[in-house]
């Protein structure tokens, strides 16, 4: 999913003027360069992820997948680097076709998949309200038995303790805030589009 932001269309009528001196061609030449630098800028200077987990590059990334597209309306700033969108507008996520999302709890598991790693195995527990399920995945390192009362599939599964790391934690949504501020403001496009516009009609 991709993040647009479209320049000229929220411009001020006095910008429109100026802009009308322009040819559509020297016009997007002017402009759309400056917004697509101005953008990559900010992308870049976004911190690394606030869980102290090694960086994936995700802002990097972001900012070399930003393109512009000019045509006689205006500009438009496209970052086609997945999860962008989510980053700006903020949402909730929940698993498709599975009951859950799986969470990274260590360094080694974090930009990665279950998936991508063998051996591990399913350790359960008591969430917040309190039920017995599934809690996430840690590596196998074997069981200590905690207790021999007979039971059901979920009581036998809290009498044994899956002794290994955590690596996985399962959780049925995740919930982000919007951070806009990881692009620029209206202004900061509309100075860069102002003084694109004054140097290209000098």
């Amino acid at each position: 999913m991709s993040q647009e932001v479209s320049i000229i269309d929220k411009a001020s009528p006095e910008l429109r003027r100026r802009m009308a001196a322009l040819s559509p061609q020297r016009l997007n030449a002017a402009i759309g360069p400056a917004c697509l630098r101005l953008t990559q800028s900010r992308l870049r200077g976004q911190g690394t992820n606030q869980r102290g987990f090694h960086s994936t590059q995700f802002w990097l990334q972001a900012a070399d997948s930003a393109s512009q597209h000019a045509d006689a309306d205006g500009t438009t700033i496209r970052v086609q680097k997945i999860g962008a969108r989510l980053q700006f507008d903020g949402g909730t996520v929940v698993p498709v076709n599975k009951k859950y999302l799986t969470i990274p709890a260590t360094d080694e598991a974090y930009g990665h998949r279950a998936l991508e790693f063998s051996g591990l195995v399913v350790f359960w527990g008591k969430d917040k309200e309190g039920r017995i399920r599934p809690m996430g995945l840690k590596t196998d390192e074997g069981v200590e038995r905690r207790g021999t009362r007979p039971g059901g599939k979920a009581d036998r599964a809290l009498k044994q303790l899956q002794i290994g790391t955590v690596m996985f934690w399962f959780v049925t949504e995740t919930n982000h805030l919007p951070h806009p501020n990881v692009l620029p403001s209206s202004d900061e496009y509309f100075d860069v589009v102002k003084t694109a516009v004054n140097m290209a009609l000098k």
